[in-house]
């Protein structure tokens, strides 16, 4: 399987832990079902306003749903 790479955003409370909004986004957004989700990184995001800030992970598909996928080739 070829690695791919992909980019969602969302917006949560600070009550639920990042991981599992993570988890919860790829699922809404893309439908997926995601693994080894792994925490990459974080930075402030002024453009939403002050106290937002903006988290990075990685993660495995452990499922996918049919759908195609965009690449720089297609």
């Amino acid at each position: 399987m070829t690695d791919r790479t992909a980019g969602r955003a969302a917006a949560t409370s600070a009550a639920p832990p990042l991981e599992a909004a993570a988890h919860r986004e790829v699922g809404e957004e893309v439908r997926l079902s995601v693994d080894r989700l792994a925490y990459f990184g974080s930075q402030p995001w002024a453009i939403s306003g002050p106290g937002v800030l903006l988290a990075g992970f990685t993660a495995r598909a452990r499922t996918r749903t049919p759908s195609r996928w965009s690449t720089a080739r297609n």
